[in-house]
């Protein structure tokens, strides 16, 4: 597991994606629209779109992306599901596939409504910091997930760059959600998985980004 703490930051119109080295502690949110993490903290993150600076979504090994946060809701109306997901369609194409080599529709994300009821949920998707959690369309236990977060209802980027199987979300309030993930040690089975590591990923309003504490699986 590595330890890590990274801040996600999203822009409404920049879109840069950061890494940070195996040796680094600290990771970024991975997403859309990312900003580098600050020097001083350590990251692990993995590929994908933007990151939060912080431990957070991942770039490279397993972190998020950090972005810079979206314009103020205030010149774009209420917040819906449907404005959520509009948000999100326009980045769709930035969600690192669950399986970069595969380019089989069927092990795809499900991305649409209709397979997701996360998108309808206009309570969760305009909090401070919504997330959406994306499974492929023809999962097993083993499927990775990917989780997807908003600011306001709008999509501020991947949690972490590289998709996890057995990936639970919780939420702590409004602006703060944990995610465990369990994992099988070296010789157990799926069914038999027993290694777990967890992060909290927190709206931090005074920064402007989301700050990521934690750790994700190591592999």
């Amino acid at each position: 597991m590595k330890r890590t703490s990274v801040f996600l930051t999203a822009l409404a119109a920049t879109a840069l994606i950061s890494a940070c080295s195996d040796g680094d502690s600290s990771q970024n949110a991975a997403g859309t629209f990312s900003a580098a993490p600050s020097q001083s903290q350590s990251q692990p993150t993995t590929d994908g779109s933007p990151t939060a600076a912080g431990p957070s979504p991942t770039l490279g090994q397993g972190s998020p992306d950090s972005r810079p946060a979206p314009a103020t809701q205030d010149n774009r109306g209420p917040c819906t599901a449907d404005t959520a997901l509009q948000s999100f369609k326009a980045h769709e194409p930035d969600v690192p596939p669950p399986f970069p080599n595969n380019d089989d529709p069927d092990a795809g994300w499900a991305f649409d409504r209709s397979e997701n009821s996360g998108f309808t949920d206009a309570a969760n998707v305009c909090a401070p910091l919504g997330y959406v959690t994306l499974g492929i369309r023809m999962p097993t236990g083993s499927s990775p997930i990917q989780i997807v977060l908003f600011h306001n209802g709008q999509y501020i980027g991947v949690a972490t760059k590289k998709a996890y199987a057995k990936a639970d979300v919780a939420r702590i309030d409004g602006s703060s959600i944990r995610v465990t993930w369990r994992f099988p040690r070296p010789g157990e089975s799926n069914a038999e998985a027993s290694g777990e590591t967890e992060a909290q990923f927190r709206w931090d309003s005074a920064a402007n980004k989301v700050v990521m504490t934690g750790g994700v699986p190591d592999y």
